[in-house]
């Protein structure tokens, strides 16, 4: 099972975040940094994360490692997770299938960014073979907080969709280009934000971050990836994932 979810804005709510029993490790990740604006993208992501373990996994206090790439200490759960949160866009990866993953989360790059981007970044030369058999295991939903209890909504995949029973105005909606492979040495901002998210989840998937990004050759040999643009409260974003074989 692979299931990428998003992090509504509702969730930034006071008492969604009042309503998530934290473990010692997430509590004190959450107060390490200085920055308050850090601690709130963290309080809400890792409350997010909890909540999510538990209603998948049934893991109802997860001992958290949250040096270098985060995963549980407890070996017998077997679960891979990875966070990403961009212009207050908050996306969580969970897996009990793959034994890491990887996930990254960018808002359509304006011209000169992706420019620059590609400059630092990507070369020519990179070209990202997407896996369809990944992207036909990856379930999409979305966490909302309407007051009560927290709510998931699954996110219909194109097929899904019929014009009577589109999702609430607030909930991601999967854009039909999603599976369009960029094509080699492509500029344009769509293809540069698609490519850089799929660089970094590779990265991410690794757990090297930017330090390991001459290996990145590398480290695709041994993960299946795969890339979804999604349209969120009128903003178009890129969903890149990479999982371990």
């Amino acid at each position: 099972m692979i299931n990428l979810i998003f992090v509504n804005e509702s969730c930034q709510n006071s008492l969604f975040l009042d309503k998530i029993q934290k473990s010692k490790s997430v509590l004190k990740h959450i107060e390490g940094p200085k920055s308050e604006k850090v601690k709130r993208e963290r309080n809400i992501s890792y409350s997010a994360l909890v909540y999510l373990l538990r209603y998948f996994f049934d893991i109802s206090s997860p001992d958290i490692n949250f040096i270098a790439k985060p995963y549980l200490v407890d070996k017998e759960q077997s679960v891979s997770f990875n966070i990403s949160h961009t212009d207050g866009a908050i996306i969580i990866a969970l897996s009990d299938e793959y034994p890491s993953v990887g996930v990254d989360i960018e808002k359509v790059m304006d011209a000169g960014i992706a420019k620059r981007i590609n400059k630092r970044f990507l070369s020519s030369e990179e070209v990202f073979d997407m896996s369809a058999p990944l992207a036909e295991k990856v379930n999409f939903f979305s966490l909302c907080y309407e007051g009560g209890e927290p709510h998931l909504y699954k996110i219909p995949k194109n097929e899904e969709v019929k014009m009577d029973k589109l999702p609430k105005p607030h909930i991601p909606r999967l854009l039909k280009e999603n599976q369009a492979l960029p094509k080699n040495g492509e500029n344009d901002a769509y293809s540069t934000t698609t490519r850089f998210t799929l660089l970094e989840s590779l990265l991410k998937c690794e757990g090297g971050g930017f330090s390991s990004i001459s290996r990145w050759t590398e480290i695709k040999k041994d993960c299946e990836c795969v890339s979804f643009w999604f349209s969120v409260s009128g903003r178009d974003f890129s969903v890149s994932l990479s999982c371990m074989k």
